[in-house]
């Protein structure tokens, strides 16, 4: 959106949702994902790691994190763990 080239899977995720604003998710809340169940844990911040990334680097690490900050994704657990495919159900169930 801002003109970096982020591409799914740049950032560490290792579940992409469509659909769901960031601000959408909260601490607390359980999620339906293919046949398990998660429960979001904890927003994630952006690091400095990400300066790895071929399209950062450390003059423009800061300016990206900016970008990034509430944008970055979330940490969460596994409550029952299963199988998840793309084009699964993905839905609020607490």
């Amino acid at each position: 959106q801002e003109g970096w080239p982020v591409q799914p899977g740049h950032v560490g995720e290792n579940l992409t949702v469509e659909g769901y604003a960031h601000d959408t998710f909260k601490v607390g809340q359980q999620y339906i994902a293919g046949n398990s169940t998660i429960e979001i844990s904890l927003e994630c911040d952006p690091c400095t790691n990400l300066s790895l990334l071929p399209y950062i680097d450390q003059k423009n690490i800061k300016t990206f994190m900016n970008t990034v900050l509430h944008r970055r994704g979330w940490y969460a657990r596994v409550i029952k763990d299963g199988e998840i495919k793309p084009g699964d159900i993905f839905k609020l169930i607490q």
